[in-house]
């Protein structure tokens, strides 16, 4: 039977569409990322982490998290590689845009806790995070306990 279909390249990826014997759509990127890796994650679990939202201790483990982000009134992590363009005074909305913060100010939102851990885990190895710095072991020791329980329910379920 032959096999119908296209491939398309759009920039740094090739889209492959099959029609038959079925529709099949598989997309290739050049760069395949962590992140595309833990967006897919969010997106996948969203409903299972609405059900460990009603777990008490990891709620309190979010807001011990969310607190030691506070920065001028708000929850944001600070992208350590964009960090000279960072300004406290400056616009969040446009920081926020620009990827130079992420904020943290709905953690009913996996994809946005994701964004969090995985900008805090970026910034320990490739920004500058060092230990017995206070800031940053607080922000790490904060975020160590949302991980573990939320990586320990997942899995159970």
């Amino acid at each position: 039977m032959p096999i119908n279909g296209t491939i398309v390249q759009e920039r740094d990826r090739f889209k492959l569409e099959l029609c038959d014997p079925g529709r099949i759509v598989i997309t290739i990127t050049d760069r395949y990322t962590e992140s595309t890796i833990f967006s897919e994650f969010a997106r996948e679990f969203e409903g299972e982490y609405k059900l460990a939202l009603k777990d008490e201790k990891f709620r309190v483990a979010l807001n011990e998290l969310r607190d030691s982000l506070r920065k001028n009134g708000r929850f944001y992590v600070i992208n350590m590689a964009r960090a000279t363009e960072y300004e406290s005074n400056r616009n969040f909305n446009d920081m926020k845009a620009k990827n130079i913060i992420v904020p943290f100010d709905d953690f009913t939102k996996l994809s946005q806790v994701k964004r969090v851990l995985y900008q805090i885990r970026c910034n320990i190895f490739h920004g500058a995070k060092v230990p017995e710095e206070v800031n940053d072991d607080r922000i790490t020791k904060c975020a160590i306990p949302v991980l573990r329980r939320l990586l320990t329910f997942l899995f159970s379920n």
